[in-house]
């Protein structure tokens, strides 16, 4: 009937801009010939922006007045203090991440469907991910020689590393990304295991907690204690019979995937601490004394109303800290904005009060070790994780 068509047209349309977003948040590469490719992220930010603005032009594709006029009040205090920055040189291409996220948080898709093939295209792209990391793991010449010419990231040896210790970081380059990622897969995987029963997704979210253990980094253990945290916590809650089974089975699978990497518990012990005090990328190795961000520290401690904007220094380093490096740029205006954007993002789509809330803090968590919102393949991600989750709300009570 006509009267339906536009739904169903929009139903399509969403179904469409979701799947794009998926796979270029997860899949689209980074490099060519394992050389980092300008050209390639221009693209990826070129398909997002694009995205984003039919998003916005839709009939209520604008999240709310507050945030649009925190994502001009963010670029304005980029750019003003651009102007004063006391450098004389500039990366203006770090203002290409800025302008996406700011872009980005005035979006609403709250009203957008999640669809049944939407669903079916993030069960193929979970099959994908544990299978390649399975692959990764095994140490498969060509799997590996695949992510190293099309996923380089960072500088030339990181990739080449993570692969060589055995580390399924997937697409995402670096153990500390990785285990992000593969946390809000988890999460995702599990809450559709919640909303339907689908044992599939219980699957995904066991194997997903599996590849966390495996990263042997501070991230992905901190999110596995999560993820088991909430596995044994819903079973318990539901008093379901397969309770006893289902954590003996992630005990199991979390051993399995552990001990043929590690020979000895004083090994394990090992890598546990370097996880937490190695002072070249550690925990300790941001923030302490010694530590990568130490000349940031000196600098805002010095000019802590001189902020840089998109000012370039040797002696700076512009990653491994959200907060540090948004108060670099813009003191405490820039700082306060982005957060407070990015709060009113979740709060303003997700249908659950107490699941914005806990998925903002996981993103505010994170931002600690890495500028996560700056990230292009999270800034792809993030409208599909709410569109996904939104899909769940329906269906029934929402277990976190």
């Amino acid at each position: 009937m006509p009267g339906n068509q536009p739904r169903t047209l929009s139903d399509r349309t969403a179904t469409f801009l979701m799947a794009m977003l998926l796979a270029i948040g997860l899949y689209f590469p980074t490099s060519l010939g394992a050389v980092i490719s300008v050209r390639l992220y221009m693209l990826t930010a070129a398909l997002l922006l694009s995205i984003i603005l039919l998003l916005l032009l839709r009939k209520r594709g604008i999240l709310s007045p507050y945030a649009v006029v925190n994502a001009v009040a963010v670029n304005a205090i980029v750019l003003i203090f651009t102007l004063f920055s006391p450098f004389t040189e500039f990366a203006y291409g770090g203002y290409i991440p800025i302008f996406l996220f700011s872009t980005l948080f005035c979006v609403s898709v709250k009203d957008v469907k999640l669809t049944a093939t939407t669903r079916m295209l993030f069960n193929a792209a979970n099959g994908i991910n544990i299978v390649l990391a399975a692959l990764l793991l095994l140490q498969v010449d060509s799997v590996i020689q695949f992510f190293l010419n099309n996923y380089a990231y960072g500088y030339e040896e990181l990739v080449p590393y993570m692969l060589a210790e055995g580390k399924p970081v997937l697409t995402f380059g670096t153990h500390s990304l990785a285990g992000f990622f593969i946390y809000l897969l988890f999460y995702l995987t599990f809450q559709t295991f919640v909303k339907t029963g689908s044992k599939l997704n219980l699957l995904f979210a066991v194997c997903y907690l599996a590849l966390l253990t495996c990263l042997l980094s501070f991230t992905g253990m901190v999110f596995a204690a999560v993820a088991v945290v909430q596995l044994l916590l819903h079973f318990q809650w539901h008093k379901a019979p397969l309770a006893g089974l289902v954590a003996t089975a992630v005990l199991l699978a979390v051993a399995a995937f552990i001990a043929p990497r590690l020979d000895l518990l004083d090994d394990f012990k090992e890598d546990v601490s370097a996880v937490f005090q190695r002072e070249d990328n550690g925990l300790l190795g941001r923030y302490s004394v010694s530590g990568g961000l130490a000349a940031n520290f000196d600098y805002i401690a010095d000019h802590p109303f001189k902020p840089i904007g998109l000012g370039l220094s040797w002696r700076l380093w512009y990653a491994d800290s959200g907060p540090v490096e948004f108060f670099l740029k813009g003191s405490l205006p820039l700082l306060l904005t982005v957060y407070a954007g990015a709060f009113l993002f979740f709060r303003g789509n997700l249908k659950s009060k107490r699941q914005s809330w806990f998925l903002f803090l996981v993103f505010l968590g994170f931002e600690l070790g890495f500028s996560n919102l700056e990230y292009i393949r999270t800034q792809c991600f993030l409208p599909f994780l709410i569109v996904y989750l939104n899909g769940l709300e329906t269906q029934g009570a929402l277990t976190i």
